[in-house]
């Protein structure tokens, strides 16, 4: 990719809380653009990013899908992402690896709980936004109401650059403030327009002098400095450029297209650092640096998703990866339309590609030129918050079972396969319900074979509340002789840092010091004094003594060593444990009629209420509670709403159990 074309390039995510119409709004770049002469409808299950068969099944986004589209000189590239919150984490890979997005709002919900959500990661990434309110084509649409909800909820300096015309609860045309032009209505009378193209001009005055002499002077400004001063706005987070119409009906789309062009950063505008903080060039000229952001697998071809950020990469050629020792050779290029992939010789620094390699990558992994290596930010993931047991009907079928299970793993690192340390059975955990039964249905589907997966239970974690010490001893006969091992212990709490780690292990010999590091880490993911995951706190090793290696008969002390760690765990946390589960932020939505009986159920539940709303027709509830206490709530709620009722999860982290009767 020259450099020249860089600056017309876009990188782009389209984020949104679920039925808000992502998939929709990209099924009509499709079409607007070229890339398609038809329209897939997610109700019928054609749509094209929706490929998968769960997806057409459920009507939802699962996965992230790519694609692209040219328009008017630019080549843009479209990552529509999920908008359930069970696949947050499809949207934090891709907004790391994206250099702007769309925010699309249902303008008769405005600012829902997922949208909130996404939001956030789209702030933490620094990521440039434009909103779209979509469904302004519905009769009880309110754009008004939507983008002042946008300015509170979310907390965003949002300007409306396009405006609705509604007559009769029916959308009848659009206008373009900047550009003083009205569409679909026979309405030429501008002037009750010039209100809001001065709002824009106000908010665009810090960006550009001569906009802010005549917004001082009273003079017009035409719409080439406009454009220009709203680009910069928004590369700099001054301004969200808001945007309006209906994907459903193609109403506003081609403008919106035009803005990710006009207003959205290049990879020239978003430069890099690696980790190390040397800054990388987006320059095909320069040695290679891409970031592996997703693995998926097409059969038994494994796709490993990259964005290059300088360099280009060829098929043919040898690589090398930050967390593999030889080089990898990558054995073919594609770009990607949804399922669909086309092979290529090469593509070059800020584009987005699929690529087939003779190793397996991972997610977050970085790629660079052997010689020059480079280490680029990897992607963080929440850690799951439900298990299921996992079983095979059929004794034979196991070994395929846990296979198939392991490649669904690598595809979304949130999916996380372990054993039950009792039983040995297979454990399967994800981030919600509806995440464990995609799972099952994805095993189903590629085994062939039915499988049978246990009703989910809550994963707790273990801390303690306060820093302590412990020491324990273990012998034991082996081989005729005995052997022993003494370990000392200090625990800390480490608020906010997620599995627990093993910090300094003071022993001399580097060979047994790795292999109490080792045993101790399995110690502290298996619990420290039960079955919960040891999480927020570090363990050091402040002495270890007696038989810590291989002896010169040949036998491992590595058994008694693990038991003597096992011990002090226990000991260690005897008296400061506390037992830690996840909870989420709840909003119900339901009929104003039946509020108060979704009200009492929360209650009942021991929901700490943080907001009540009830209109004419619809009523709301807000609150945090654990999570445990809603499993299953969704089908209680139907039968409490007439089947009207919907609620909505956001994890807001890891609370001290409390028993509430």
């Amino acid at each position: 990719m020259a450099r020249r074309s860089l600056a017309r390039l876009r990188n782009i995510g389209i984020v949104a809380h679920i039925n808000a119409g992502k998939t929709t709004l990209t099924e009509r770049f499709l079409f607007r653009a070229g890339r398609q002469s038809y329209v897939g409808a997610v109700d019928d299950g054609t749509a094209t990013m929706d490929f998968m068969p769960e997806e057409q099944e459920r009507g939802i986004s699962i996965s992230a899908a790519v694609t692209s589209v040219d328009w008017r000189g630019f080549h843009i590239n479209v990552i529509d992402t999920p908008g359930h919150v069970d696949f947050t984490a499809e949207v934090e890979r891709s907004l790391r690896v994206l250099d702007g997005v769309i925010v699309v709002l249902d303008a008769v919900r405005g600012v829902e709980s997922q949208t909130e959500i996404v939001w956030r990661q789209v702030q933490e990434h620094r990521v440039p936004a434009i909103v779209f309110i979509n469904k302004m084509d519905r009769e009880t649409a309110d754009f008004e109401a939507s983008l002042i909800e946008v300015s509170d909820r979310l907390q965003c300096p949002a300007v409306p650059l396009v405006m609705p015309l509604r007559k009769g609860g029916e959308l009848v045309g659009l206008c373009d403030l900047i550009e003083n032009k009205v569409i679909g209505a026979a309405n030429d009378d501008l002037s009750v327009w010039r209100p809001s193209r001065q709002a824009i001009v106000e908010a665009c005055a810090d960006y550009d002098e001569s906009i802010l002499q005549d917004f001082v002077e009273g003079g017009d400004v035409d719409a080439d400095r406009l454009h220009r001063a709203v680009r910069r706005a928004t590369l700099d987070g001054g301004i969200v450029p808001v945007l309006t119409g209906s994907a459903l009906f193609n109403r506003g789309l081609d403008w919106l297209l035009t803005a990710v062009c006009r207003y959205l950063p290049s990879p020239l505008d978003r430069p890099v650092v690696s980790v190390d903080g040397t800054p990388v060039p987006a320059d095909e000229d320069a040695p290679l640096s891409a970031l592996v952001f997703k693995v998926a697998f097409d059969g038994d071809e494994c796709l490993h998703f990259v964005r290059l950020y300088s360099g280009q990469l060829r098929a043919g050629e040898l690589v090398r990866g930050s967390r593999h020792e030889g080089q990898v050779h990558v054995s073919s290029i594609s770009r990607l339309h949804a399922a669909e992939h086309e092979e290529v010789e090469e593509i070059g620094a800020g584009d987005v590609a699929a690529m087939c390699a003779d190793v397996d990558l991972s997610t977050g992994e970085t790629l660079y030129t052997p010689g020059h290596p480079v280490h680029l930010e990897s992607v963080q993931f929440p850690s799951p918050v439900l298990t299921s047991r996992l079983e095979a009907l059929l004794a034979s079928d196991y070994d395929a079972m846990q296979a198939a299970a392991a490649k669904l793993c690598r595809e979304d690192p949130t999916l996380v396969l372990g054993r039950d340390r009792e039983s040995g059975a297979l454990l399967v955990s994800g981030m919600g319900e509806l995440h464990l039964q995609v799972f099952e249905e994805r095993l189903v589907h590629a085994l062939g074979r039915e499988v049978r997966l246990s009703a989910p239970q809550v994963l707790r974690h273990e801390t303690v509340a306060r820093p302590a010490t412990a020491s324990a001893e273990c012998r034991r006969h082996l081989d005729g002789r005995e052997y022993a091992a003494r370990v000392e212990l200090s625990v800390t709490p480490r608020p906010g840092t997620g599995l627990a780690t093993v910090g300094d292990v003071r022993v001399e010999d580097d060979v047994a010091a790795a292999m109490i590091r080792r045993l101790l880490l399995a110690q502290l993911r298996a619990g420290m004094s039960g079955p919960h995951a040891a999480y927020d706190l570090s363990v050091d090793v402040t002495a270890a003594s007696g038989d810590l290696g291989t002896g010169s008969d040949g036998v491992s002390a590595e058994a008694v060593v693990g038991e003597a760690l096992a011990i002090g765990c226990r000991r260690l946390v005897s008296e400061v444990s506390v037992t830690l589960e996840p909870y989420v932020d709840c909003v119900v939505s339901c009929p104003a009629d039946t509020l108060s009986g979704a009200l009492a159920d929360l209650r009942s539940r021991g929901v700490d209420i943080a907001d009540v709303h009830n209109d004419d027709d619809r009523g709301q509830v807000r609150g945090e509670l654990a999570l445990s206490r809603v499993l299953g709530y969704a089908t209680k709620l139907r039968s409490l709403t007439r089947g009207l009722g919907s609620v909505h999860l956001r994890p807001v982290g890891l609370r001290p159990v409390v028993d509430k009767g």
